[in-house]
């Protein structure tokens, strides 16, 4: 009977430290400066272009309209058809016409279509 009460013991401490090994352990505490667990992120519930505002409005400087941008003067000239070709300065958004000392020689810049530069912020040279 000895024996069978150890066997008994035995059995309920194993049994309780299997249930211990099982069960989860307590989520630490949330800190403003850890980043969450992975796996737990959402992706964003709408897509970058109907986030975007419509319509314009009178205190906007900032254009969203995307401008397109060519690496020579002959792509430009096919995607463009009749609107005229001009090189963007892309750190100034100043454009400059053929015919202008700069057109194509600036550092940063890339050929566009005039009409879709200008909807986008971009101004011609003075």
């Amino acid at each position: 009977m000895k024996g069978t009460f150890v066997l008994a013991i035995i059995g309920i401490l194993v049994t309780s430290g299997a249930a211990c090994a099982q069960a989860p352990a307590a989520p630490p505490s949330a800190s403003p400066t850890m980043s969450p667990p992975p796996g737990t992120l959402q992706p964003p519930s709408a897509s970058p272009a109907a986030t975007k505002a419509t319509g314009s409005s009178a205190s906007s400087h900032h254009s969203t309209t995307t401008l397109d941008k060519y690496k020579t003067e002959g792509e430009a000239k096919g995607a463009c058809g009749s609107d005229p070709v001009a090189w963007a300065n892309t750190s100034s958004k100043v454009l400059h016409n053929s015919g202008d000392k700069f057109y194509g020689h600036t550092k940063h810049g890339m050929y566009v279509c005039q009409s879709a530069a200008v909807k986008a912020g971009y101004h011609t040279a003075k």
